[in-house]
């Protein structure tokens, strides 16, 4: 799929949804990140005053998950791949939006 190609996706089938004998463009962890930045832009109206230092460690598991992954013999689940994707990506457009709004306030 190039749609998925152009993001960096690896599209790698047992890393990936399926749904009825179709395979996600996407695999869990991508498909996380992404319902996280639409979750992200969705709460822009609520006023959410979390420090970005928060948002940063919101970033971790994720990098946990993938790094143990990749250095070592333990195999994620698609469901973890997913939440720990759903949680960095609505946090990255938080520390965006955050950092945006502060730029914008000193200027």
């Amino acid at each position: 799929n190039c749609f998925a190609n152009h993001w960096g996706c690896h599209q790698i089938p047992e890393r990936s949804f399926f749904i009825r004998g179709y395979q996600f463009p996407v695999c869990a962890r991508c498909a996380g990140i992404i319902t996280g930045y639409l979750f992200a832009l969705s709460s822009l109206c609520f006023i959410i005053d979390i420090p970005v230092w928060l948002y940063v460690i919101l970033l971790v598991p994720m990098g946990l998950d993938g790094s143990i992954q990749y250095l070592t013999q333990y195999r994620s689940t698609n469901i973890k791949r997913f939440f720990t994707g759903f949680i960095a990506g609505f946090a990255f457009i938080r520390i965006i939006v955050s950092l945006l709004s502060f730029i914008f306030s000193i200027l």
